[in-house]
């Protein structure tokens, strides 16, 4: 079933969906003057160890330069609500892209872009699937 495994080739984003995405936006290079690299992280819940893990590594990489994408799915979406005790924008650093499953976010009643801290968009898990093609780490956080 399997036999020419090796002569497949590998997929590729055609680049639909997110307007802007760090990973093909930035470009400027890490502090030592190599690439940078772009990070997707994937948090599923909403625990405190979800945070801070999502913020320190992104935190880390920010610092040196690297484009970083955190994907909220599941639970870990109600981080992302504008008025809550459970989220805010400031829980995570600048610069970070903050992206909600639109399917996730509706059944925890982030209905529209309002409901949700500022800078943080909708996305899907198909745009997702795109996103960990095209990044060079994936991390998969909570």
């Amino acid at each position: 079933m399997f036999k020419n495994v090796e002569q497949s080739k590998p997929l590729k984003s055609k680049g639909k969906g997110l307007k802007s995405l760090p990973f093909k936006e930035c470009n400027n290079g890490g502090t030592n003057g190599g690439p940078t690299t772009f990070i997707l992280l994937i948090a599923s819940t909403e625990s405190v160890s979800t945070v801070e893990a999502v913020r320190g590594l992104a935190e880390a990489a920010l610092a040196r330069g690297h484009g970083v994408t955190a994907f909220f799915n599941e639970g870990s979406v109600r981080l992302l609500k504008k008025s809550g005790e459970k989220g805010g924008s400031s829980l995570f650093p600048a610069g970070l892209q903050l992206l909600a499953c639109r399917t996730s976010a509706s059944t925890h009643g982030l209905t529209t872009l309002n409901d949700m801290v500022e800078g943080a968009e909708m996305s899907s898990l198909g745009e997702l699937v795109d996103m960990m093609v095209d990044s060079d780490r994936v991390l998969f956080v909570g």
